[in-house]
């Protein structure tokens, strides 16, 4: 898939700078994000003019290339690029120190139950319906031409390959448990601003923006993944993908990304999908 950029340039970074490898490939990350020259050390992500939207792209960013599963609320206690560096090495000690059991497939014999995480946050909307404090939102800029029917046929793919972005949360007598929908064509929501002038293109981008992260993720009835693709130019677009945190973390989210952008290059040259089965 085309490479994705941040919603705006910030200021240009200023700092100690990053010596490390693991300093050095953060601050590549981070200037990637951000849209800036360089990063230092001591360079604060929401100084730079970082975001909630920018955060949770970053984090992707350092699970996909660390191989890491550091939550996304991790930018709010690591704001520098140190002290992100600092939790990243500490998180590969933890991580290439455990053994987890074997993957194995998951057998499909009546409604699984909720587990206790989504049990926790099933209860909160039931207490606040509508709340977005589970949605996981990222916007993603693609400065190059694309075919928008094949991006939706990625995405049909993705939530026929992941069941988790085909589940939905059933009431039954005995409680709350878990059921798959079938795979359904995946729609984007097709905004075209091109016609705007810039200051008018910002406006819609910002309204828009909020509108996809109020949109209803209904855990009863799906889908729990939904998107807007905003048209500037035929090279040019804005994707806002908004996932529900039931369903989705910081690590999926780098995992979907990683298979969005090598599904959209397998059928973009007419191939099946490259994927393992």
């Amino acid at each position: 898939m085309p490479s994705d950029r941040a919603l705006s340039a910030p200021e240009s970074a200023r700092g100690d700078a990053p010596s490390t490898p693991t300093e050095v490939a953060l601050a590549r990350i981070w200037a990637s994000v951000l849209e800036v020259e360089r990063v230092g050390l001591h360079d604060d992500f929401f100084h730079l003019g970082g975001h909630s939207l920018l955060g949770t792209q970053l984090i992707s960013r350092v699970n996909e290339t660390f191989r890491l599963r550091m939550p996304i609320p991790q930018i709010f206690d690591t704001p520098t690029l140190a002290l992100m560096a600092e939790a990243v090495e500490a998180a590969r000690r933890i991580e290439s120190s455990e053994e987890g059991p074997a993957l194995v497939a998951f057998p499909h014999e009546g409604d699984p139950p909720l587990s206790f995480a989504q049990e926790r946050i099933l209860f909160v909307e039931q207490l606040h319906p509508g709340t977005t404090a589970f949605r996981i939102p990222g916007a993603y800029r693609i400065t190059s031409p694309i075919d928008v029917a094949v991006l939706e046929r990625c995405f049909t793919e993705l939530t026929r390959r992941h069941e988790s972005l085909r589940t939905v949360f059933a009431s039954t007598e005995a409680g709350f448990v878990t059921r798959l929908h079938p795979a359904h064509p995946f729609i984007l929501t097709k905004v075209e601003v091109s016609h705007l002038r810039a200051a008018e293109q910002a406006a819609e981008t910002a309204r828009r923006t909020r509108e996809e992260l109020e949109r209803p993720l209904s855990l009863t009835t799906g889908p729990l993944i939904q998107g807007t693709l905003l048209r500037f130019r035929d090279d040019d677009h804005l994707l806002l993908l908004t996932l529900h945190h039931i369903v989705s973390d910081g690590v999926s989210m780098a995992v979907l990304l990683r298979e969005l952008r090598t599904l959209y290059e397998d059928f973009s040259a007419g191939r099946p999908s490259s994927l393992p089965a």
